[in-house]
């Protein structure tokens, strides 16, 4: 059950946000207090990565547009197989893609 606006004061004025910022932040150094979250990396993004090309040149290399490359990164889409060329592997043939030297990330 919720608490109340009265209860919720009434327990905030007991508190010492400064000394609880201060005892996390000394849990998160020491490693005993946090958690870890590790995010899948989407093969597009990882060859994107891997060639050193920004979103916009690895969208024109790919002849698509930039907003189409952001769906595929993110999840909302899946690149057909005319752009992945997977064959089964999630990285294969991705990592063909040559490095350009000199491009943004």
């Amino acid at each position: 059950m919720p608490m109340t606006a009265k209860e919720l004061q009434e327990r905030d004025a007991k508190r010492n946000l400064g000394d609880e910022l201060l005892e996390s932040v000394r849990q998160m150094k020491s490693g005993r207090a946090g958690k870890v979250h590790k995010v899948a990396v989407s093969p597009v993004v990882s060859a994107r990565m891997k060639s050193g090309l920004s979103q916009s040149a690895f969208a024109k290399f790919l002849g698509v547009s930039v907003r189409t490359l952001q769906d595929w990164e993110q999840g909302r889409r899946e690149p057909c197989v005319f752009h992945t060329k997977l064959d089964g592997d999630s990285t294969a043939n991705w990592t063909a893609i040559p490095r350009q030297s000199g491009q943004e990330m």
